[in-house]
C-alpha cells in the first residue's frame, strides 16, 4: 500500500511538486528574500564552485543562500530537503553554465557530479 503524498507549503519561494506536471524546477519562479536567522544553528551542506550559492539548513528547514552584496544574505526555497536540494542543483547548474558561457573554467563541483543520488 502506498502512502498518499501530502501537499507542501505554498510559501513564497517554495513549490508544490504535486501540482506540477513535471519535476523540473522553474527558475523563473525563484524569489529571493533577505535571510533572517530563526535562532537555530545554521548549517551549510554544499557550496557552489565560487561560493555564489550555498545549500543551508536551520531549525529543520532547508534553503539556498546567496550573498546580498551588502554584507548580508538572501535565501530562497525554504522548506523540505527535497525542494531545497532540487532548487540548489538547478541554480548551481545555471551558475556553472554562466561560467562556461563566459568561457571560464568553473571549479569542479563534486556534488553536481553525483546529483542522481539525492533525496
Amino acid at each position: 500500500m502506498t502512502r498518499q503524498r501530502l501537499p507542501t507549503s505554498d510559501a513564497v519561494g517554495q513549490r508544490d511538486p504535486t501540482r506540477e506536471a513535471d519535476s523540473e524546477v522553474r527558475l523563473l519562479d525563484v524569489v529571493w528574500e533577505a535571510y533572517k536567522p530563526t535562532g537555530g544553528i545554521l548549517r551549510i551542506s554544499y557550496t557552489s564552485c565560487c561560493g555564489a550559492l550555498e545549500l543551508a539548513s536551520e531549525g529543520g528547514h532547508f534553503f539556498v543562500l546567496r550573498s546580498a552584496g551588502d554584507g548580508g544574505y538572501e535565501e530562497t526555497g525554504r522548506g523540505l530537503y527535497r525542494q531545497a536540494i532540487d532548487l540548489y542543483i538547478a541554480l548551481a547548474e545555471r551558475h556553472r553554465d554562466e561560467h562556461l558561457h563566459r568561457r571560464e573554467k568553473p571549479a569542479p563541483d563534486a556534488f553536481l557530479k553525483g546529483k542522481e543520488r539525492r533525496g
